[in-house]
């Protein structure tokens, strides 16, 4: 296994793994960093280290909206844990929407 390999699973690992420790990630764009959020969230949840009124996250679009709430769904199904009620992202109201560059 080549070093980049090796240090590609070991991040991928703490990301999944390290649920209480703060990270950024950096990559490209197809290697899997909404898919490794989507993971991180199912498990801070199943594992009772975050609580899912007190989760947010943030997209660009309401397509990749759509994708990340299939792919934490997905995830918390994986891991035989029961799904929580899932709730709908808040729209940004009309009146902030100027301040926040839309």
């Amino acid at each position: 296994m080549s070093n980049s390999r090796a240090a590609d699973r070991r991040s991928r690992e703490i990301v999944r793994k390290e649920l209480q420790t703060n990270l950024l990630l950096e990559a490209g764009a197809g290697s899997g960093k909404t898919q490794m959020l989507a993971e991180r969230m199912a498990a801070g949840v199943a594992e009772g280290v975050y609580e899912i009124e007190h989760m947010a996250a943030v997209t660009f679009t309401r397509k990749a909206a759509s994708e990340l709430r299939d792919m934490i769904v997905t995830a918390w199904r994986e891991s035989a844990k029961p799904v929580p009620a899932w709730h709908e992202p808040a729209p940004v109201p009309r009146s902030t929407a100027p301040h926040a560059g839309y």
